[in-house]
């Protein structure tokens, strides 16, 4: 038995052994200390990944490269060289990395390049990015890992011809950038946009999803994208913002975290989207579902009544499942001025579900039913309760202005949405909603 258990051990650490030495195979000497590579290393690296099949090839530790060591890396055959530790690369350095090849034992459009470590770039690495990307009518160029880009080098990914670029790391956009970024020039390949100035050219998108505000100067220039606008992370609008975006020439403008903008800036911001063509399930697609204020922008069932200052009603719209049906709209003389209906796409999988709403044109007086603060309501299982009470709130929530004027009342019955009531600092009733 003692013999037995001495010559497991002895397998095992010949077996540690031959490990150790395929790592230090696998290690350039002492290159991987000094975080870079010879030419010689360079093309011995390449050649057995090559010969392995390797998927990505993982040089995150290397900190500089030159020129030709940059050249025997473009001979990786993968999907990926992986160079997250380089903070800076020249124009020959990043000509010599989007030489690679298509074809090899991985069928890809383009063969990917990592260099998250980079976070600004040289109008002439961006030239040569652009060039490689057009040759190979690579559909996204991801140039996340960037953090800040001068009207220099944004003038030059202009000319990227593809279908969208994506720019999530940058978090401040000047006028300038903003200009040479919507920038459509000829060559273009990939999606055409209807909904386009030009239906002949294919579409430019832009994924800006790091940026949390922008000014009206900004938003002029970004309105002339000609096809999808990634705003996800802009969480408040001014009047002047959505008035400029209400302008949108794309086929999509993704503002779906929106939280807080003035209901009056909201309506012209939706009208401006819905006025571009196209159908009105699409428009809606998107809007955020709910601001801050607790505001529901998107409805599955039920109806949303807009009012004047003067009590006139503005607009009235009606929604089953999830799409609008009907919308009317009133001047203030109080004529009906427009009166649309829309064709209802039942979802699947809805089956038997109750539809019917009825509008409750006067709010219930305060002393037939239970009124309470919101702050004092909590969900559970879709309902509401009264924090510390089992049964589901029968009643109305109620939120208040600084000034102690109502702002909102929201109406349940059995823990369950009825009326939603907002007003105005001036007392002013400006929208009734119904579930």
């Amino acid at each position: 038995m003692k013999l037995y258990i001495l010559m497991k051990l002895l397998v095992i650490l010949l077996l540690v052994l031959c490990h150790g030495i395929c790592l230090a195979e696998d290690l350039p000497g002492n290159q991987k200390k000094a975080k870079t590579l010879t030419v010689k290393q360079a093309a011995e690296i390449v050649k057995k990944a090559n010969e392995t099949r390797q998927r990505e090839l993982d040089l995150s530790w290397l900190t500089s490269i030159d020129q030709d060591v940059a050249g025997e890396l473009s001979h990786y055959k993968g999907l990926r060289i992986l160079l997250g530790g380089l903070t800076s690369i020249d124009a020959n350095v990043a000509h010599e990395l989007t030489k690679r090849q298509l074809g090899g034992q991985y069928a890809a459009p383009t063969k990917g390049l990592s260099l998250n470590g980079l976070t600004s770039i040289t109008k002439d690495v961006a030239h040569e990015l652009v060039k490689k990307a057009n040759e190979t009518q690579q559909g996204q160029l991801n140039l996340n890992w960037l953090t800040s880009i001068d009207q220099d080098v944004a003038r030059e990914l202009s000319h990227y011809g593809g279908q969208k670029i994506l720019l999530d790391g940058l978090t401040s956009l000047t006028q300038d950038v903003a200009h040479e970024l919507t920038k459509v020039r000829p060559g273009r390949f990939g999606w055409y946009n209807n909904l386009s100035l030009r239906s002949d050219i294919p579409a430019k998108g832009l994924s800006l999803d790091g940026l949390t505000s922008i000014t009206k100067k900004v938003a002029h220039e970004l309105a002339k994208c000609n096809g999808s606008l990634n705003l996800n992370y802009v969480k408040s609008m001014d009047s002047e913002v959505a008035r400029e975006l209400a302008k949108f020439k794309g086929d999509f403008l993704n503002i779906q975290n929106l939280e807080s903008i003035a209901p009056e800036d909201m309506n012209i911001l939706k009208d401006g989207l819905r006025g571009r063509g196209g159908s009105e399930k699409f428009y809606r697609a998107m809007m955020p579902y709910k601001l801050n204020d607790g505001t529901m922008v998107k409805k599955w069932n039920g109806k949303i009544i807009e009012y004047r200052k003067d009590g006139s009603k503005m607009r009235e719209t009606d929604y089953k499942y999830g799409s609008v049906t009907l919308r009317m709209e009133w001047d203030e003389a109080g004529n009906l001025t427009k009166e649309e209906t829309y064709p209802v796409h039942e979802p699947s999988g809805v089956g038997e579900q109750s539809l019917e709403v009825k509008e409750q044109d006067k709010e219930p007086l305060d002393n037939e039913v239970r009124s309470i603060e919101s702050t004092k309501l909590t969900t559970s299982d879709g309902l509401v309760y009264v924090k510390g009470e089992k049964e589901p709130f029968t009643g109305i929530s109620v939120q208040y202005w600084r000034g102690g004027s109502k702002r909102q009342h929201w109406h349940y019955k059995n823990g369950k949405r009825s009326l939603r009531m907002e007003w105005d600092k001036d007392g002013n009733l400006v929208e009734k909603e119904t579930f």
